[in-house]
């Protein structure tokens, strides 16, 4: 009987021991869950942080974009502005020009001439590099000649009068 007993409380503290083990593990566990968990939940908020963050720079892009956009078509507004003043002064000399050629009797062939030169600038005009077109038409000040936009001043200096070359278009004056 005394070894039985003995080997019942062996067996009961056998029995505790196992329960205390199975106990810490669980324990265990828990923390271990816990931390998970913790980990888990700050993953998540640093997630919404970071799609946050996303959307704040996708906003600030679009508002970039539209920002150059509408840079881009006041510059392309303010480009066909220039070109249009100026063709319109080119067609105010023609008609003028057309003008004084039916007072003292041009004839056609000189209308002729002067719309193909017209047509020739226009062509020209279309063709011609954004750079030319804000030399040529954007400048303060009207050059005397297509020439004298396109070329560069010597030393900074602007050409004498007596170097310009006769405006483009002008009228040919009789020999």
């Amino acid at each position: 009987m005394e070894q039985l007993e003995k080997e019942h409380e062996r067996a009961a503290a056998e029995a505790a021991a196992r329960l205390q083990a199975a106990q810490d593990a669980q324990l265990q566990t828990q923390a271990v869950m816990n931390t998970f968990r913790a980990e888990a939940l700050e993953a998540r908020e640093a997630h919404e942080r970071v799609e946050a963050d996303l959307a704040a720079a996708r906003a600030e892009a679009r508002e970039a974009t539209a920002a150059r956009t509408a840079a881009e078509a006041a510059e392309a507004r303010a480009r066909g502005e220039a070109v249009v003043g100026a063709v319109e002064e080119y067609v105010a000399a023609l008609e003028v020009a057309e003008e004084r050629g039916r007072k003292r009797g041009a004839s056609q062939e000189e209308l002729d001439s002067l719309r193909l030169q017209l047509a020739e600038l226009h062509e020209r005009l279309a063709l011609l590099p954004d750079f030319y077109v804000q030399q040529v038409f954007g400048a303060e000040a009207k050059p005397g000649s297509l020439i004298d936009a396109l070329i560069p001043d010597r030393d900074g200096e602007a050409p004498l009068r007596a170097e310009r070359a006769p405006r483009v278009g002008a009228p040919l004056s009789a020999p």
